[in-house]
């Protein structure tokens, strides 16, 4: 609730990411058969910890109630939301490619990266400058809000 417009967010750049990865035929086909394998031996027999989240044929694991701020910690993997509206990784079975598996797998990676750049790249980032002096100095804040303002008006 002190973040109302990460939701939208989120939403937005999950949409981008099935896009992008949907786009290329080849990973396509290759989401398909893998899905199928998961289907059969993993959520056919186990569907309390194999989930069938897809949006627009992707799988996507996403939180319901979105995910929490990790308070305290000093790791660059914490989360702070007025700087991390999004966290995701992809998952391809890349530990032994070579060759034409490689580059598949690196093009299903390479769809996920030119999404987010997609969504970094066409968010209106406005910096919000102020200023005020006080006796003996100055105090100065700057401040981009996250994820990037629809309009002025929010």
């Amino acid at each position: 609730p002190r973040y109302p417009r990460h939701k939208s967010a989120a939403f937005e750049i999950r949409d981008l990411i099935t896009e992008h990865i949907n786009a290329l035929p080849e990973i396509r086909a290759f989401n398909d058969r893998a899905y199928a394998r998961y289907r059969r031996y993993g959520f056919a027999h186990d569907n309390e910890n194999f989930k069938l989240d897809f949006s627009d044929d992707v799988l996507i694991y996403t939180g319901i109630k979105g995910a929490r701020v990790s308070t305290g910690s000093r790791s660059f993997m914490a989360r702070n939301p007025r700087v991390t509206i999004w966290s995701g990784s992809t998952e391809a079975p890349d530990e032994t490619a070579r060759g034409d598996w490689m580059k598949l797998v690196a093009a299903a990676g390479l769809q996920w990266d030119k999404a987010i750049l997609k969504y970094l790249a066409e968010g209106q980032h406005v910096v919000e400058r102020d200023g005020s002096d006080f006796f003996g100095g100055v105090r100065l804040t700057m401040l981009r809000p996250r994820p990037p303002k629809v309009d002025a008006a929010q």
